[in-house]
């Protein structure tokens, strides 16, 4: 698959030389220099051939993350694993607030100081991708008040981690019954009572 790196680039962070011997190349060693050296590499495939060449075919990482530390952004893909550190935030990414990650270089896996939150988030895109729901957001600053944004037009009040799974499943439901009725309806759904009521409350306001 096409990269933002060219061969060379890819083939240098390899670190294989011409004449190497290739019985003693690991291909896990290669895979691990390529992906810490070109972040934006998520996985390579080494193949040995036969008549004593390396074929190595990379697969591109995608920003998924962008995570606010300081006065930076950390974008970061699926598995978390650092890509690149800017100012602004991609449109197609998922901003995630009120999560504090742990110094990390480029290439290497972001860790943070708080499991629950970090859980809290995989859960919300875990749920909602699976669905179809495009996340815009996700703010765990508070875990009694945890606040997403979904779709660009429902910023959801989804209160504490209790119950998680099944607000969202339900959340899932609402916005379908809401788009049913009205495609470009936006406003706040409120699903912090939604333990003891089981039901979740739409109004409509523009969201900015």
């Amino acid at each position: 698959e096409k990269t933002v790196y060219s061969s060379n680039e890819i083939i240098k962070a390899s670190g294989i030389n011409e004449g190497e011997n290739l019985l003693m190349l690991s291909s896990k060693n290669t895979e691990e220099k390529i992906t810490t050296e070109l972040p934006y590499i998520k996985s390579v495939k080494v193949i040995k051939k036969l008549n004593g060449t390396v074929v190595l075919e990379p697969k591109p990482a995608k920003v998924r993350y962008c995570i606010e530390s300081n006065s930076s952004m950390l974008l970061a893909d699926e598995s978390f694993k650092l890509l690149e550190v800017c100012e602004e935030t991609p449109e197609s990414a998922i901003c995630v607030t009120g999560i504090k990650p742990k110094e990390a270089a480029l290439g290497e896996m972001l860790e943070f100081k708080n499991s629950e939150k970090l859980n809290s988030v995989k859960q919300v895109d875990s749920v909602l991708m699976k669905h179809g729901i495009e996340i815009n957001g996700i703010d765990v600053t508070n875990l009694s008040n945890i606040n997403i944004t979904v779709k660009s037009k429902f910023k959801v009040e989804l209160g504490t981690a209790k119950s998680l799974n099944k607000k969202l499943l339900y959340l899932v439901e609402m916005i379908e019954q809401i788009e049913k009725k009205n495609p470009n309806d936006e406003g706040v759904i409120n699903l912090i009572y939604y333990d003891k009521t089981k039901e979740g409350i739409f109004k409509r306001q523009s969201i900015e």
